[in-house]
């Protein structure tokens, strides 16, 4: 499913903090070093991309020196290509034009990863297949602190299978796998959207295109007035999951979604707000009948689009739940 992020606004607020940040760290330096990367801007986890698409920059320029006639495999060669890696990794120097887009592109991948990590993973795993494999995912790894356990659960397979080189394909299919096996919760969006906010304006409303209050109200006992307003809203959600009844009962909505489903309602449905998500859900557990679910839903979320499949598929297993 496709949510409602807001992509070319995230596009455009990466370049913006990218060229805020420069302004502000060029006024007093003339390059960025080895010593200053990881201290350019506060926020951990971009001043790391920046550090892994170097990395990824590495990759590509030496696949760039194979020759047909050197082995660039050999054990020595190896090794000194590995010791020269870790030369220049203390040696680097950027000056404004080469690293705002690398700040650019981290920023944006961030972004990304907090709102929606399973399109970021899949993203990820997209990289030329020469470089798909084990290793280059175990590297990745060490530069992903926020939303890691996706990777993570993709190398343990990996190692489990003992894998060592993938194809898209397989990449693909093994992602999707361990995705759907996870039981983990996503970081909760609001504290990283902060942190960025403190350095250049930034909220929710603006991440998914619409300015939206999803705040729950206090729980109301509907009455007969409230009750007959709706009435062809519950009716049409009726039609719309005719068969419904015909499926299994879920014992559990949280056991019984995947960490997909999970992302996607927490981030398309509640902003990123997993605390959020996590109230509904309880309150939802808590009624007798779907009709009273579906009423609280109607009264604290009135500006959901009924027609989005979000919202379908969040109604199809209230009522799965409940019936």
């Amino acid at each position: 499913m496709e949510n409602n992020l807001n992509q070319k606004h995230i596009r455009r607020y990466s370049r913006d903090f990218a060229e805020l940040v420069c302004d502000q760290f060029f006024s007093r330096h003339s390059v960025v070093s080895n010593e200053d990367i990881m201290e350019v801007q506060a926020i951990r986890q971009v001043n790391l991309f920046v550090v892994k698409n170097l990395f990824d920059q590495w990759q590509h320029e030496i696949r760039r020196l194979k020759s047909p006639y050197f082995d660039y495999e050999a054990p020595k060669v190896t090794e000194a290509m590995e010791a020269l890696k870790n030369a220049l990794s203390r040696n680097i120097r950027m000056d404004r034009k080469t690293y705002q887009p690398l700040l650019e592109k981290s920023v944006e991948e961030t972004l990304r990863i907090i709102l929606s990590p399973y399109d970021y993973y899949k993203d990820l795993i997209s990289v030329d297949e020469e470089l798909l494999s084990s290793t280059y995912l175990k590297a990745t790894a060490r530069y992903i602190k926020i939303n890691p356990f996706i990777i993570e659960a993709l190398i343990s397979k990996l190692e489990e299978d003992k894998i060592g080189d993938l194809n898209h394909a397989r990449a693909e299919q093994m992602l999707d796998a361990v995705v759907e096996q996870l039981d983990g919760e996503p970081d909760d969006v609001e504290p990283h959207i902060e942190s960025f906010n403190k350095i250049h304006p930034l909220t929710s409303d603006e991440l998914f295109g619409v300015v939206k209050e999803n705040k729950p109200k206090e729980e109301i006992e509907p009455d007969s007035t409230f009750r007959t307003l709706n009435d062809n809203l519950i009716n049409e959600e009726r039609k719309t999951l005719a068969d419904i009844h015909q499926h299994q009962k879920i014992e559990d909505i949280r056991s019984y979604l995947s960490i997909n489903q999970r992302f996607m309602f927490v981030n398309s449905l509640f902003e990123g707000n997993t605390e959020r998500f996590n109230e509904v859900i309880d309150h939802i557990e808590r009624q007798e009948n779907p009709d009273d679910a579906i009423h609280y839903l109607h009264a604290a979320f009135g500006e959901w689009d009924r027609q989005s499949e979000e919202v379908e598929e969040f109604f199809m297993i209230v009522r799965r739940r409940l019936s």
